[in-house]
């Protein structure tokens, strides 16, 4: 809560009707640290890490940052692929889009996102 200077009185941001906020849905506990590459949502992702790992690794790491997150996947394989783990719960189909799932990334996710599509860029000339 703040305070406003003129009345004193405590506010939110809630209070606000100018402010429409979505409502997150927090990420499963079992999801935090999970995967093959849990470094992807925890901890920030250095260039020289990316450069040992191979391109199907990279790919895996991102897949794994949007899955912790609730994403569907639009491919049957990756459906599958996550659908098994037991940490993994996607979001409804009607609200899983990547668009809406990038809005629940953290900021550390989506600066390793970037990195991981800047190194795999590199590799192939863009």
């Amino acid at each position: 809560p703040r305070k406003r200077k003129a009345d004193k009185e405590t506010t939110s941001i809630a209070d606000d009707p100018m402010i429409v906020e979505e409502p997150r849905t927090e990420r499963p506990p079992s999801a935090i640290g999970a995967g093959q590459f849990p470094q992807g949502s925890s901890h920030e992702l250095k260039r020289k890490t990316l450069k040992r790992m191979s391109d199907n690794e990279l790919t895996l790491m991102s897949m794994e940052i949007y899955a912790r997150n609730g994403y569907i996947f639009p491919t049957p394989q990756a459906r599958k692929m996550f659908e098994d783990l037991d940490w993994y719960q996607a979001i409804p189909n009607k609200t899983a889009n990547r668009r809406k799932i990038h809005r629940r990334l953290s900021l550390l996710e989506k600066s390793n996102l970037k990195r991981i599509r800047k190194e795999l860029a590199k590799r192939i000339g863009n």
